[in-house]
Protein backbone atom coordinates (compact mmCIF):
# COMPACT_ATOMS: atom_id res chain seq x y z
CA UNK A 1 0.00 0.00 0.00
CA UNK A 2 1.24 3.64 -0.74
CA UNK A 3 0.48 6.83 0.69
CA UNK A 4 -1.19 9.22 -1.83
CA UNK A 5 0.26 12.70 -2.39
CA UNK A 6 -2.10 16.08 -3.27
CA UNK A 7 -1.70 19.24 -4.43
CA UNK A 8 -4.50 22.15 -3.10
CA UNK A 9 -7.13 20.64 -5.48
CA UNK A 10 -7.07 17.30 -3.88
CA UNK A 11 -5.36 15.72 -7.43
CA UNK A 12 -2.57 13.09 -6.72
CA UNK A 13 0.51 14.34 -8.09
CA UNK A 14 3.05 11.66 -6.06
CA UNK A 15 3.02 8.54 -4.35
CA UNK A 16 5.16 7.33 -1.24
CA UNK A 17 5.51 4.36 0.61
CA UNK A 18 7.31 5.57 3.08
CA UNK A 19 5.48 6.67 5.79
CA UNK A 20 5.57 10.02 7.66
CA UNK A 21 7.44 11.33 10.66
CA UNK A 22 5.91 13.37 13.31
CA UNK A 23 9.49 15.58 14.65
CA UNK A 24 8.99 18.12 16.90
CA UNK A 25 4.80 18.66 16.61
CA UNK A 26 5.16 18.66 13.46
CA UNK A 27 4.14 15.97 10.47
CA UNK A 28 7.16 15.80 8.43
CA UNK A 29 8.31 13.87 5.04
CA UNK A 30 11.31 14.60 3.23
CA UNK A 31 10.05 13.76 -0.98
CA UNK A 32 6.03 15.10 -0.18
CA UNK A 33 7.81 18.42 1.21
CA UNK A 34 10.08 19.10 -1.24
CA UNK A 35 6.86 17.89 -4.08
CA UNK A 36 4.85 20.37 -2.10
CA UNK A 37 6.95 23.20 -1.58
CA UNK A 38 6.65 23.21 2.61
CA UNK A 39 5.19 22.02 5.49
CA UNK A 40 2.79 18.68 5.20
CA UNK A 41 -0.48 17.61 6.70
CA UNK A 42 -2.70 14.71 6.63
CA UNK A 43 -6.22 14.72 4.51
CA UNK A 44 -8.66 12.18 3.66
CA UNK A 45 -9.70 11.88 0.17
CA UNK A 46 -11.81 9.40 -2.00
CA UNK A 47 -9.68 7.59 -4.99
CA UNK A 48 -12.17 6.29 -7.45
CA UNK A 49 -9.70 5.65 -10.60
CA UNK A 50 -9.37 1.27 -11.02
CA UNK A 51 -5.64 1.86 -10.99
CA UNK A 52 -5.42 3.91 -7.60
CA UNK A 53 -7.63 1.73 -5.51
CA UNK A 54 -5.31 -0.87 -5.02
CA UNK A 55 -2.56 1.15 -4.68
CA UNK A 56 -4.10 3.47 -2.12
CA UNK A 57 -4.57 -0.11 -0.23
CA UNK A 58 -8.34 -1.26 -1.49
CA UNK A 59 -8.99 -4.70 -1.78
CA UNK A 60 -8.98 -6.70 -4.62
CA UNK A 61 -12.38 -6.09 -6.94
CA UNK A 62 -13.05 -3.38 -4.80
CA UNK A 63 -15.45 -1.69 -7.19
CA UNK A 64 -16.53 1.68 -5.52
CA UNK A 65 -14.43 4.62 -3.96
CA UNK A 66 -11.63 3.94 -1.39
CA UNK A 67 -11.61 6.58 1.09
CA UNK A 68 -7.91 7.00 2.27
CA UNK A 69 -5.66 9.16 3.70
CA UNK A 70 -3.27 11.63 2.33
CA UNK A 71 -0.07 13.80 2.22
CA UNK A 72 -0.73 17.58 1.39
CA UNK A 73 0.98 20.55 1.86
CA UNK A 74 -0.83 23.75 4.39
CA UNK A 75 -2.32 25.09 0.96
CA UNK A 76 -5.21 22.46 2.01
CA UNK A 77 -5.48 23.51 4.95
CA UNK A 78 -6.21 27.13 4.40
CA UNK A 79 -4.36 29.89 4.73
CA UNK A 80 -5.95 33.17 6.19
CA UNK A 81 -7.09 34.89 2.77
CA UNK A 82 -8.03 31.22 1.90
CA UNK A 83 -10.27 30.92 4.58
CA UNK A 84 -11.86 34.63 4.20
CA UNK A 85 -12.91 34.00 0.91
CA UNK A 86 -14.37 30.77 1.60
CA UNK A 87 -16.67 32.66 4.17
CA UNK A 88 -17.30 35.44 1.91
CA UNK A 89 -19.01 32.89 -0.68
CA UNK A 90 -21.85 32.37 -1.13
CA UNK A 91 -24.24 29.52 0.84
CA UNK A 92 -21.36 29.70 3.36
CA UNK A 93 -23.03 29.75 6.99
CA UNK A 94 -21.58 32.81 9.14
CA UNK A 95 -20.23 32.95 12.77
CA UNK A 96 -23.42 35.14 13.40
CA UNK A 97 -26.13 32.06 12.48
CA UNK A 98 -24.38 28.97 14.37
CA UNK A 99 -24.05 30.81 17.84
CA UNK A 100 -21.93 27.75 19.55
CA UNK A 101 -22.14 27.80 23.35
CA UNK A 102 -19.72 27.36 25.48
CA UNK A 103 -19.81 23.62 26.76
CA UNK A 104 -20.91 25.08 30.35
CA UNK A 105 -24.07 26.51 29.06
CA UNK A 106 -24.36 23.19 26.74
CA UNK A 107 -24.28 21.23 30.25
CA UNK A 108 -26.63 23.41 32.19
CA UNK A 109 -29.56 23.76 29.25
CA UNK A 110 -29.37 19.86 29.41
CA UNK A 111 -29.64 19.57 33.01
CA UNK A 112 -32.36 21.91 32.95
CA UNK A 113 -34.38 20.24 30.59
CA UNK A 114 -34.35 23.00 28.24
Amino acid sequence: MSIPIVNAERNIVGWTDVAPAVVRNRLRHRDAERLLGGPIFCVEIMVSDRRQLARAGAPSGWRSSWRCLALCSDERIGSLDQIKRFLASPGVPHAKTLEPRPPWERARTSRSGG
